[in-house]
């Protein structure tokens, strides 16, 4: 362990503050830094006094309190002095680029005042995500100021197990709750950030510009997520087919984009005979403003942190460690966002860095045995090393938040990913170019829309393939530890001596925690199941014999599908791939709308329909 500490300082420090920050929502975060910080001053008085050498203890219980403390102090700024269901006069910038809805506009917006009725006001200041129907007197800008009558209300929480807890996913955002603006009036403009008003947004117009230009539908939404990180345009079914294939990360801006960029900014700065030191401060430069331009996700800021070490470290001929340089883009961000933590994506992201840097190199020597070539270990077995590193360390993440294992993802990222790249690195020299002229990029179009169609294809033609994905229902602690042993146990089996005997040991362990905890489960009798699936009616019947009855499906509208968003996160939740019978009792909407979706997404073996007519 020690050993560890001394070759890793940033990755060990990143996982002691990160343990603060993971158990501060259960135990509170003031007293749990509290009872930390008086234990690891403690020890490192006593260590200081007799010389003990508690000192390492004592100052990771410091850090670990550093944790707790920064998460309370972030939790704080998302609380919200507004009660669900009032209406408040407010002065509000906005504070994010708005988008236009069907409906009006979305955007996120700071309060910096409320407005009494008497006109006396009471500074604020909390962000709101905020809604404003379509207004011809103001349409929102970044960085405007303007006086709102508005409703507040909090996000919904999690209504089903298994569904999507809206209300976490923002506070984990800093995000205090929704405003629905009724009237607005604007004041004036040009108050936020000059280089995101003046650089940022217009090159993400840029962007959208030069690809609607010459693509459209899903051809051009993916390009657009690709070098944008925006998702929103994709139709659900591609959406779905990239989950199911486990290749969703290409869309989530990361480490490969910032490969490419920085590639591309390099070779471009070096063109233009720029020294090789400038050069990199250039492109450390421009990969700032690239992770801007894609929203400024955890992924993209990890890969721009660690691409932007590893360039100064070549510049000035210092070699770092790939997991230290990890660690310390960890703690770059928990230090600023420690709610980060908590995001599905900042896990995915570190996770799939993690076993591509930390278990590639064995993958890749036990698939190595394969073959003696050297064209294909270089083509076929090395990129099959990293993506089974990557899915290898990702799967518990996976399972826990979207209850199934998408195996298929090992062959289709050998695919996807290559298609994908081919298609940003395109996209990304059609933006550069266009800034010049739109007729100079019309071959390198009519390429992206080639490789934009041939990706979504792979993805579609993969997704076919229905089994090869594991349900996961229930990720517990004793799960992961067992998974960890037993992957660690793999690489070091070979090797004799107590390190192995301790693995088998601890596997055995906790397989026996496993099975015992099923074996001595109480046998379930008869149960039901009510879903909120709002409007509308669905209840699973589970029968002690093992048979399962869904009655009724829920509603279905343009924004929402009880199918897709109740039922089938509920059935992957608790394990339920197929069903023996559903019911529905009468024709209406409300009571059958979810039907087309649960049948294109779950096993059902008998439908029945009654007869009867609501009246």
């Amino acid at each position: 362990m020690h050993a560890i500490i001394e070759r890793y300082p940033a990755l060990a420090l990143f996982a002691v503050l990160g343990l603060g920050i993971l158990l501060a929502p259960a135990a509170g975060g003031m007293p749990l830094a509290a009872v930390l910080a008086i234990a690891g001053l403690t020890l490192c008085l006593l260590a200081w006094l007799r010389g003990n050498g508690a000192e390492r203890l004592g100052l990771g219980l410091l850090v670990m309190a550093l944790g707790a403390v920064s998460y309370a102090v972030h939790a704080d700024t998302a609380r919200s002095p507004w009660q669900q269901g009032g209406r408040y006069c407010a002065a509000i910038q906005v504070v994010s680029e708005p988008q236009q809805t069907p409906t009006g506009w979305r955007f996120q917006a700071r309060v910096r005042s409320e407005i009494a009725a008497g006109g006396t006001a009471t500074p604020r200041d909390f962000t709101v995500l905020a809604k404003l129907p379509d207004d011809p007197g103001w349409h929102p800008a970044y960085g405007d100021l303007a006086y709102v009558s508005a409703e507040f209300a909090l996000a919904p929480a999690r209504r089903n197990p298994g569904g999507f807890d809206y209300r976490d996913y923002l506070d984990h955002n800093e995000v205090a709750g929704i405003i629905r603006i009724e009237q607005a009036q604007f004041l004036s403009g040009g108050h936020g950030s000059w280089l995101i008003a003046r650089l940022i947004i217009p090159a993400r117009r840029h962007v959208r510009r030069v690809i609607a230009a010459f693509l459209r539908g899903d051809e051009a939404a993916l390009l657009a997520g690709l070098a944008l990180g925006e998702r929103s345009d994709l139709s659900k079914p591609v959406l779905e087919a990239f989950s199911d294939t486990g290749t969703t990360h290409v869309l989530a801006v990361s480490g490969l984009h910032v490969v490419l960029a920085a590639f591309i900014i390099f070779m471009l700065l070096r063109l233009l005979q720029l020294p090789k030191r400038l050069a990199g401060a250039g492109t450390i430069a421009g990969l700032v403003f690239y992770t801007l331009l894609t929203g400024g996700a955890p992924s993209i800021t990890r890969a721009t942190i660690m691409a932007s070490a590893a360039i100064l470290g070549t510049l000035f001929e210092r070699k770092g460690s790939g997991l230290n340089m990890l660690g310390l883009s960890a703690l770059l961000i928990l230090c600023c966002w420690p709610q980060a933590l908590f995001d599905a994506g900042f896990q995915l992201s570190y996770a799939a860095t993690f076993g591509i840097l930390a278990m590639t190199r064995p993958v890749q020597e036990q698939l190595f045995k394969l073959s003696d070539s050297g064209l294909v270990r270089e083509w076929l077995l090395l990129p099959l090393a990293v993506s089974a590193a990557a899915q290898l360390a990702t799967a518990p993440v996976i399972a826990y938040h979207f209850h199934r294992i998408p195996m298929i993802s090992l062959l289709a990222n050998l695919v996807v990913v290559p298609l994908t790249n081919l298609l940003l690195a395109v996209g990304l020299c059609m933006a550069l170019i266009g800034a010049l002229s739109l007729w100079l990029i019309r071959p390198l179009a009519a390429c992206a829309y080639a490789v934009s169609w041939l990706s979504l294809r792979a993805v579609a033609l993969f997704a076919a393939v229905r089994f090869g994905t594991i349900v996961w229902p229930h990720t517990t602690l004793p799960q992961v530890l067992l998974y960890a042993t037993l992957v660690v146990l793999a690489f070091r089996w070979r090797r004799a001596g107590r390190p192995r005997l301790a693995l088998i040991t601890a596997a055995l362990v906790l397989s026996a925690f496993a099975v015992w905890g099923q074996a001595t489960a109480k046998p379930r009798g008869l149960r039901v199941t009510y879903l909120d699936v709002g409007q509308g009616d669905a209840a699973l019947v589970e029968f002690p014999n093992g048979r399962r009855m869904l009655i009724d499906a829920g509603p279905a509208s343009p924004g929402y599908d009880a199918g897709e968003r109740a039922i089938v996160p509920f059935l992957r939740g608790s394990g339920i791939t197929a069903l023996d019978d559903i019911l529905i009792s009468h024709s209406d909407g409300d009571h059958c709308g979810g039907l087309p979706y649960l049948l294109d997404h779950v096993g059902v073996r008998r439908l029945m329909i009654s007869a009867h007519q609501p009246p």
